[in-house]
């Protein structure tokens, strides 16, 4: 191994971010011969040009340290993490339009309702926004309908489900529901009045529809839970429009 083999393992051993070392390696042997042939142009001997080169080139414990800073461990590693990152989120976004199909533009910008909405139905406010797991729910629309002979009534909840995971479906509801009212009274979907949950999926977003049927008696609210995620909101109806 010549002078400058045994110069530059001695750069690279400090060198901790080992991907790095053969571009490093590359850039010096260039700088090095690029000089060894600047002395030979001004008329020095081959062995004398290799001598001064490699002495221009600095000291191997310095250089290597140098090196070290500038290529560092950590942000050579995350910056790799990171591009596999996104190779994988591509290769993800790949495989969920192929299962899912290019959803239409304009669809995906202004669906269509899940559940078709009456003329029966009144709007009334809509709880806040909020975020559970991976999902952020935004309230597109809450409606109530009440049957004037008395007969009982439903509130119907319209919402979309956001998620950057795309793996992901949408949040499961249907089953998974229940509500309880100002007077402690629980819906659930084995029994009347009860809930029920709908999920229409896309990539990125699902839009959910949660309807709750009501007997004779009209709540002041309702809170509805997801009975195994734990995350609930709150519907003020008022007791009636």
């Amino acid at each position: 191994m010549d002078h400058f083999e045994l110069w530059c393992a001695k750069v690279l051993g400090h060198v901790r971010f080992v991907p790095d070392r053969a571009a490093i390696k590359k850039e010096l042997t260039a700088h090095y011969e690029d000089s060894v042939s600047d002395f030979l142009r001004i008329g020095y001997d081959k062995d004398l040009a290799a001598s001064r080169a490699l002495t221009a080139l600095g000291d191997a414990e310095e250089v290597g340290r140098g090196l070290d800073r500038a290529h560092s461990f950590w942000l050579g590693w995350l910056w790799r993490v990171t591009r596999w990152s996104v190779f994988l989120a591509m290769a993800a976004v790949t495989v969920s339009l192929w299962q899912f199909g290019m959803p239409e533009i304009a669809e995906w910008i202004d669906p269509p309702p899940i559940v078709e909405v009456r003329e029966e139905y009144a709007q009334i406010p809509s709880p806040a926004d909020f975020s559970a797991g991976a999902y952020h729910f935004h309230f597109d629309e809450t409606l109530y309908d009440w049957n004037e002979e008395g007969e009982g009534g439903q509130v119907l909840v319209n919402l979309s489900a956001f998620t950057p995971c795309i793996w992901l479906d949408g949040p499961e509801l249907f089953d998974l529901l229940e509500a309880r009212d100002d007077r402690g009274r629980i819906y659930r979907s084995d029994r009347f009045p009860y809930t029920e949950g709908y999920t229409k999926d896309y990539p990125l977003r699902s839009r959910c529809a949660v309807s709750i049927f009501l007997d004779e008696y009209v709540p002041q609210w309702l809170e509805v839970r997801h009975k195994t995620a734990g995350w609930s909101f709150r519907v003020e109806i008022g007791g009636g429009i």
